[in-house]
Order: structure tokens, then C-alpha cells, then sequence
């Protein structure tokens, strides 16, 4: 329901983030865009640009919300510029809390910690103004 009020032409950042795997550990590249309150991530570009393209979510592997999550710098990191966004979906059944991320670079991680430490100071009062910005659009 969320990604009808989500303009999908104009992520807040996306790009490629590597993300560790839930059970075994290993690190998968993934493409990942950021939207007010939502990090999405793909496979692939190809996935998320087809995606873009006819303004849905259908191809992503998951979502995160962000809309409060907390953003931390694990130590030690296990890679050199990791980042572990903590959602508080924690408590509901099968819902994993931490995602743990590693940027390309510290310049690209730390503009991926800006984007999302923004995005945790949001309420959902800020659905408003985006569903009549929409409506306006349409």
C-alpha cells in the first residue's frame, strides 16, 4: 500500500551496496533505492530500472522501512565500510531487525548513513503532503 504514495521516478539515493546474507553470511551485491520511509533492494539494476519504469515495487527481492530505524558502525566491521541499519520490525514473526550493509567506498557510505539517519527522524505525518503531491501529479 505504501508504494502508491512513493514516487518511484525519483529515489532519494540508490545504488549498489553489498548486503550479508541472514543465515549464511556471505555478502551479495544488491542494488538498492531509497524512497521517503522505504529502502528497496534488486538483484540487479535491470531489475530496479524496470521496475522505475512502470512505477512498481513487483521485482525487488525485499523491503525495509526506515522510517525509524537507527544506523550503527559494527565493531569490529566486517568489511571496512559496513553500516547495520536497525529497523524496529523486530518484534513481529520472521521479521529480521538488522540488516547489515557495506558500502564500495567511505564517501558512498557515508552519504548512504546521511540519507538514512534522515529518514529516521520522519514520522508518518509526512505521508500527507506526499499523497496530495501525487494526487496533484496524476
Amino acid at each position: 500500500a505504501m508504494s502508491s504514495r512513493l514516487d518511484l521516478k525519483s529515489p532519494l539515493r540508490e545504488g549498489f551496496l553489498y548486503k550479508e546474507g541472514g543465515s549464511t553470511k556471505s555478502w551479495k551485491k544488491r542494488y538498492f533505492a531509497l524512497y521517503p520511509g522505504l529502502l528497496v533492494y534488486y538483484t540487479s539494476f535491470s531489475k530496479y530500472k524496470r521496475d522505475r519504469e512502470k512505477n512498481t515495487l513487483q521485482g525487488k527481492i525485499n523491503e525495509i522501512k526506515v522510517v525509524s530505524c537507527t544506523i550503527s558502525r559494527p565493531a569490529p566491521p566486517p568489511r571496512p565500510c559496513a553500516f547495520v541499519v536497525h529497523t524496529n520490525d523486530g518484534g513481529k514473526l520472521n521479521k529480521r531487525s538488522d540488516y547489515v550493509l557495506s558500502a564500495c567506498n567511505t564517501e558512498d557510505l557515508d552519504a548512504w548513513i546521511a540519507c538514512l539517519a534522515a529518514q529516521s527522524g520522519q514520522t508518518s505525518s509526512t505521508e500527507v503532503p506526499m499523497t496530495e503531491i501525487h494526487r496533484a501529479a496524476s
